[in-house]
């Protein structure tokens, strides 16, 4: 809720990502921030970043080969976070270090006779919080998903064995509807996504299923009838 600026990510694609990125280095070099800032990412942002081709070569990145992970990207420090940490549909912050403090603050006190010696002891009920200037929130950014939006994709056989269709990158839980192009000659098979299985609904040459995050790869297994 501190957060001064809000980005939306349509889609986990390269191009989109760089976007993000782009703006998010602007916008901290515009607000003077000389702090190093870390973006916290959810898995499936920071994986789609991992996984993308320029990251191996690409000025201001820095790759773990040992740990097949990403250090920094665009003079970001990444950190892979739990989902469980990101409020709803928000998916990556951005701080830099040292703006938001830790505190404990006494919320009750009392005081009580003391059985250790004569006179009162001082009992008090702590809670901790964070705390953050309002000028420093200038310094905090979020990162929300786009809805999931929902994609038709068209396999069409034309031999034996698999034939590979790319769906546009998609967050998780956009809907595909795949259309099996007629053909009296071929039988479906199997379908995956990004070589993990999944479950279709609907019979004939009409079936939908439910996308993974980032660039989907749909492969349509046939055989001959």
């Amino acid at each position: 809720d501190s957060a001064a600026l809000e980005k939306t990510l349509e889609g986990y694609t390269e191009d989109a990502i760089k976007t993000l990125f782009n703006a998010m280095s602007k916008y901290f070099v515009d607000k003077e921030v000389n702090a190093p800032v870390t973006a916290y990412l959810i898995a499936d942002l920071y994986n789609a970043i991992v996984d993308m081709a320029s990251v191996n070569m690409s000025k201001g990145s820095s790759i773990s080969l040992d740990e097949n992970g990403l250090l920094k990207y665009k003079g970001f420090t990444l950190v892979e976070t739990p989902s469980q940490y990101f409020v709803e549909d928000e998916i990556a912050y951005f701080s830099p270090a040292g703006i938001v403090i830790p505190f404990v603050g006494i919320e009750i006190a009392r005081t009580i006779e003391s059985e250790d010696f004569a006179g009162v002891a001082l009992q008090a009920f702590a809670k901790g919080g964070n705390f953050i200037l309002d000028d420093n929130k200038a310094a905090l950014a979020k990162v929300t998903t786009a809805a999931p939006s929902n994609y038709n994709v068209t396999v069409t056989p034309s031999q034996n064995g698999t034939v590979t269709s790319s769906a546009a990158s998609a967050a998780a839980g956009a809907t595909v509807t795949l259309t099996i192009a007629p053909d009296s000659n071929y039988q479906l098979g199997t379908i995956t996504a990004n070589d993990g299985a999944v479950t279709l609904s609907g019979t004939g040459n009409t079936r939908t299923f439910t996308m993974p995050a980032g660039n989907v790869t749909i492969a349509a297994t046939f055989t001959s009838t």
